[in-house]
């Protein structure tokens, strides 16, 4: 058998390393925020279309919230629409809903435009949920990631001691005796969450830490993971 020549070893080892990076679909490390948490937030009643009410997280992923609506990617409707979504465009595309209308031509998904959500564990739950739910997600992994409502629906089902057996769509959940679209949005404080930027395949953890609810104005606050 003839002996590889130095040169010939070194392109050898060479192609081998390619064909494994090529064969390993494990997402670089880089794409999984896991620097220092800062805290973002949004007092009650503040203009939210002013940038120290925005977290910009991304060149494709501002949020902040409107008085009393959904938390939303603002720059998503900028970027689309060259304006901001009105509390109508924000209830359409969260409830799937066209009354009250929506002036834009757009497809609902459940909110925050180009951001999916994950339900990472129990821990922070007010009631601990079985450790054997199926839909947790791991940040790194598109799977288990689902709309803003859904996850939003899941949490209220889980707290009420109901079991989740799929998850049809962005806006329904199904138990075992029933489906679901309702959210509690006050019951999202304190769980452990994860996001995914779709558009930069980034992923980061995030935990609610205040949302006001009735009148009090949009308040939020949440942190969230950085960049390394």
């Amino acid at each position: 058998m003839k002996r590889l020549t130095y040169a010939g070893a070194i392109l050898f080892s060479l192609l081998l390393t390619t064909i494994s990076c090529g064969d390993d679909d494990t997402p670089p490390k880089d794409n999984i925020w896991t620097g220092p948490e800062m805290t973002f937030t949004k007092a009650a009643n503040a203009d939210w279309t002013l940038p120290e009410n925005q977290d910009r997280i991304s060149d494709s992923v501002t949020f902040t919230r409107q008085d009393n609506r959904q938390i939303y990617n603002y720059q998503w409707w900028q970027n689309n629409f060259g304006e901001d979504a009105t509390g109508d465009d924000l209830f359409a595309d969260f409830w799937d809903d066209v009354a009250p209308p929506s002036t834009k031509d757009f497809t609902a998904t459940g909110g925050t435009k180009g951001v999916k959500w994950a339900i990472l564990d129990s821990i922070g739950a007010d009631n601990p949920w079985d450790e054997n739910f199926a839909f947790y997600g791991t940040l790194g992994d598109p799977t288990h990631f689902y709309s803003f409502h859904n996850v939003a629906t899941m949490i209220a089902q889980l707290n009420a001691g109901n079991t989740i057996v799929s998850i049809p769509n962005d806006f329904d959940v199904e138990t075992e005796s029933f489906t679901a679209d309702g959210t509690i949005m006050t019951e999202l404080v304190g769980k452990n969450l994860g996001i995914w930027l779709v558009e930069e395949d980034i992923y980061l953890s995030f935990k609610f830490t205040e949302w006001g609810s009735g009148g009090s104005g949009g308040a939020l606050s949440y942190t969230r993971s950085t960049p390394d």
